[in-house]
């Protein structure tokens, strides 16, 4: 999977939320206190890389469209046996 679906876009936003998050309070006290940057240890800071979350159930994929097929199909017997 490509990972290219809603809900993979809005983990990864919330994913990077977090990451700026964590990134923004430790830097809060450099930064009004004022300290020059070649004061902070740049060495505790890593790169880090999304993984995405590759959670797949096509069942819970694909219920909302089978309970929606079922439910028109329904209605329509009873409609058909009312003729």
């Amino acid at each position: 999977m490509a990972s290219t679906n809603m809900i993979a876009h809005l983990d990864f936003i919330e994913t990077l939320t977090k990451f700026h998050e964590k990134l923004r309070v430790a830097f809060y006290s450099d930064v009004f206190d004022k300290r020059p940057a070649d004061s902070i240890d740049w060495g505790q800071y890593d790169v880090k890389f999304y993984e995405p979350n590759t959670n797949f159930n096509l069942f819970k994929t694909l219920s909302p469209t089978l309970l929606i097929t079922i439910l028109i199909g329904l209605v329509a017997i009873i409609k058909l046996k009312r003729l």
